[in-house]
């Protein structure tokens, strides 16, 4: 099976589990990762001014960045109610 594949039943079947009112998703390695960094990217969203919010650290490689490339990262928060999910 496609890893891309394996990624998305993952997630969904993490949001059929999940209750409260948002999903937060996080890398599993967390590298990086630090209470600032998260009230950084998850603010837009606690505080309304955005629907979802992904995570963009400007962590990748110098040469990505020479391209202006970033990284998505799999970190982000989004309403539970955004795909209709229900238990």
């Amino acid at each position: 099976m496609n890893i891309i594949w394996v990624k998305v039943y993952r997630f969904t079947m993490g949001s059929k589990k999940s209750s409260g009112d948002y999903i937060f998703f996080l890398d599993a390695d967390l590298m990086y990762l630090n209470a600032q960094i998260l009230l950084i990217w998850c603010s837009p969203y606690l505080n309304g001014a955005a629907d979802v919010s992904i995570s963009l650290r400007k962590n990748t490689p110098i040469q990505w960045h020479i391209l202006g490339i970033d990284y998505i990262t799999g970190e982000r928060i989004l309403p539970r109610d955004t795909h209709n999910i229900s238990s």
